[in-house]
């Protein structure tokens, strides 16, 4: 189920999707405090950009952004992505 944050119900949608075995991808645009509240825990994709990773997850630095992987934000991974304090360069 693709969902965005632009309709009513959004958390009582997401229980009832995974509840029948559904994939959930979820746009939380446009932010609001209240997605904070939603059951983030059931989605399978969130669509965001730096700037909604940010208010989601309000990281001490913005490479944890990029997951928790002890790395230095601007090393190559070896997939041809490169993490960057900005975002993820290609």
């Amino acid at each position: 189920m693709l969902l965005q944050n632009e309709i009513n119900g959004i958390p009582r949608l997401m229980h009832a999707a995974r509840a029948r075995g559904l994939s959930i991808v979820f746009n939380p645009a446009p932010m609001d405090p209240a997605v904070s509240d939603y059951p983030l825990e059931l989605i399978s994709t969130l669509i965001v950009n730096e700037g909604k990773a940010t208010a989601l997850v309000s990281p001490a630095e913005p490479s944890e952004m990029l997951g928790r992987h002890g790395r230095d934000p601007a090393a190559r991974r070896g997939d041809g992505v490169t993490p960057t304090a900005q975002g993820v360069r290609a």
